[in-house]
């Protein structure tokens, strides 16, 4: 059986994890014994037959002492977790109220947990390819973050991406009804796994979970996912949602998704949303009426002929609006974008991005 009733059991149980010859650490059961060629845990199992078992450590003092650069230095201290084997910290750190992490951070949890269900098995061995992908799959439906992620580590080994045959891979229905699910686990694992098999038909409703979704690392993890399907629909995508969106709410998200793209092409819509936000001097529409009236005549008298000029006034009437496309903060999450992309910081003023912009169009 799978070992999540393990989990349950052992979350208040000291933590240990062994050490194998080679220097690989990795979690393991108290009772792991010195030249193991087999590593159990409650995560799953880790085979390591020519890497044998040289020590079981005891790791409570070790989490103590890292604890405390846990809060100032969130990544270096989930890094370290990771490398000496403590798995067990990164699944309660994932496994907290989302107020807790930074969206960053729950990425960053996310993909070091799914590391290791690259090296983990914590499915049934007895079951074939395509049974245990059955399993894994249906696990998804209600398990917590740490273990979806542990899962969907192990269905990226379990299917061999692309040219996976049709029974040894997900279907697209159960892609579908994935990303469609309560259950956000199988979300996720629907999002990554759809771009690991490269179905290029479930770009549309992910690109759609990219800017709807109300968790913030699904959405994430989608507009990952689009790169990796389509970089450049992807991109077109958020450059119409990032001009063309209805609401300021998917404008900024658009800005965020390109930023994080890191694609050089994602530079230039972001500089036009920036540019539309700019208050140019004169950028004015008017909006009304103006009425001529003729208030008075200039009389000349030549000879016998007599000619008048009207003295005319003009009534105006209506209203001046100034002209502004993108609202302030949609401009400053382009400008958070371009930061993002370039490493640039010009300025906090569209003016200053730019000026920058044109620097670096004639060379300078």
């Amino acid at each position: 059986m799978m070992l999540l009733p393990q989990i349950l059991l052992l979350a208040c149980a000291p933590q240990s994890v062994a050490l194998t010859e080679a220097g690989e650490r990795i979690p393991c059961l108290p009772t792991t014994e010195i030249g193991a060629l087999q590593i159990e845990s409650e995560f799953g199992i880790f085979v390591c037959p020519q890497d044998p078992v040289k020590q079981v450590l005891a790791t409570d003092k070790e989490v103590t002492l890292l604890a405390s650069m846990k809060q100032d230095e969130f990544a270096s201290w989930a890094q370290r977790c990771s490398k000496r084997g403590l798995l067990r910290e990164l699944a309660k750190a994932l496994d907290s109220p989302p107020p807790q992490q930074s969206l960053d951070q729950q990425l960053l949890l996310f993909d070091l947990i799914e590391d290791w269900g690259r090296k983990l098995d914590p499915l049934p061995r007895k079951l074939n390819r395509k049974q245990r992908i059955e399993y894994a799959w249906k696990a998804l439906e209600k398990t917590p973050p740490s273990i979806g992620a542990l899962i969907c580590g192990r269905l990226k080994i379990e299917i061999i991406g692309p040219n996976a045959t049709p029974k040894e891979r997900l279907s697209l229905a159960d892609l579908r009804r994935g990303l469609r699910s309560k259950y956000a686990a199988l979300q996720l694992a629907a999002c990554k796994l759809s771009a690991h098999q490269l179905e290029s038909d479930m770009f549309r409703p992910i690109a759609e979970q990219s800017m709807e979704s109300r968790a913030p690392l699904m959405r994430s993890n989608c507009a990952t996912s689009m790169l990796e399907l389509n970089s450049q629909s992807a991109l077109n995508v958020w450059t119409s949602e990032l001009l063309r969106g209805k609401k300021s709410s998917q404008r900024k998200l658009a800005a965020k998704h390109l930023g994080n793209s890191q694609q050089a092409a994602a530079i230039e819509p972001l500089i036009v949303a920036v540019a539309s936000a700019y208050r140019a001097p004169g950028r004015f529409t008017f909006f009304g009426r103006q009425i001529s009236l003729v208030t008075d005549f200039d009389v000349e008298v030549a000879g016998a002929a007599a000619i008048a000029n009207p003295n005319t006034s003009v009534l105006t009437e209506g209203m001046v609006l100034q002209v502004r496309i993108i609202s302030t903060s949609v401009s400053r999450a382009a400008m958070r974008g371009l930061n993002k992309i370039t490493g640039e910081n010009p300025g906090e003023r569209e003016e200053d991005w730019l000026e920058w912009w044109r620097r670096r169009k004639i060379g300078l």
